[in-house]
């Protein structure tokens, strides 16, 4: 998959509208997700040269569900041919048909696709409407998709994001098509886990990427280890450890691995969430964590046994 940003790969860039058949395909694929696969399949359909063009990021952007790198991983997975990054203050004073023909004419497409409430130019002044009025001035397809429904549920980033925030990770993994993940490298914490016999990792939540509701969730990690890729069930806690820590701004990701033994500091682990088992709560012992720290575990093997197939994990219990 070839990778340009604008502004400092411009003479490369023009070498897109070289290839034949060209789908160039508008969006900001947040996550990734069903409604973007949908784009990616209408774009892609009579085999042609399927180019991605998006915005490094929003004005005023909330918390994301993926990261850039994210973003590339995943749309190189699904075949996409090329992605280019627009600097958003570069564009935003735009016109509509100013935006239209820098990112769009000048990559000769013979076919533009976008989602059905796709935005554009100075203040997201032009909708599809306009988009394909200047798509039928120059000969060129134009196919807004319309709404894409999953299980009942509209399929959205901002609909995804709300189910994290909501700790629902059964459905907002349905809407994404996969489960939602951060990546993190591992570092030293206080090492309690260690004394009440369930050894734990330590991740800090990733700026501006969106964390699931405060918890205890079932979750999939996955990390090269000596030489090898690897997938581990294991029992996530999101929050401040009440029953340990008295420092509520202390948010950590603090993951019991099952089945396996090792040292992962320096390790990058990218942890996946499957299911909220329950909310945290403070113990009157570390006896009493300890007691329901193995029943959290037994719930969290049930949980990915359950839905790890789903998304095709092959997972070590």
């Amino acid at each position: 998959m070839q990778i340009y940003w604008s502004g400092k790969d411009d003479e490369s860039i023009k070498s897109v509208a070289a290839n034949k058949n060209v789908s160039v395909i508008l969006g900001f694929f947040d996550g990734v997700h069903r409604g973007h696969m949908r784009l990616i399949e209408e774009a892609r359909d009579g085999n042609a040269f399927t180019v991605v063009r998006m915005f490094t990021a929003l004005p005023k952007a909330e918390v994301l569900l993926t990261t850039t790198e994210e973003k590339l991983s995943l749309l190189e997975k699904s075949g996409v041919d090329a992605v280019i990054f627009d600097d958003f203050t570069r564009l935003h004073d735009m016109s509509g048909r100013d935006f239209f023909e820098k990112c769009v004419l000048s990559l000769s497409p013979s076919r533009v696709v976008c989602g059905y409430n796709y935005r554009f130019g100075k203040g997201a002044a032009w909708s599809t409407d306009e988009l394909k009025g200047f798509c039928v001035e120059h000969s060129i397809s134009c196919s807004p998709v319309e709404e894409y429904k999953f299980d009942g549920m509209t399929v959205s980033s901002s609909a995804i994001r709300s189910l994290i925030a909501e700790g629902d990770m059964i459905k907002a993994n349905a809407l994404l098509g996969r489960m939602y993940s951060v990546t993190d490298t591992i570092r030293h914490g206080k090492q309690l886990g260690r004394t009440i016999g369930f050894p734990t990792i330590n991740q800090r939540p990733v700026k501006h990427k969106a964390l699931p509701k405060e918890g205890i969730y079932s979750s999939v990690n996955s990390f090269c280890f000596d030489g090898e890729e690897r997938s581990y069930a294991g029992v996530c806690n999101i929050g401040y450890r009440p029953t340990v820590n008295r420092d509520e701004n202390d948010i950590t990701l603090e993951t019991y691995i099952m089945s396996f033994s090792g040292d992962l500091y320096s390790v990058s682990v990218t942890t996946y969430f499957a299911e909220r088992l329950r909310g945290e709560i403070r113990f009157p012992t570390v006896e009493a964590l300890r007691e329901q720290i193995s029943h959290d575990a037994q719930h969290a093997a049930e949980s990915i046994e359950k839905y790890a197939p789903t998304y095709k994990m092959d997972v070590i219990l």
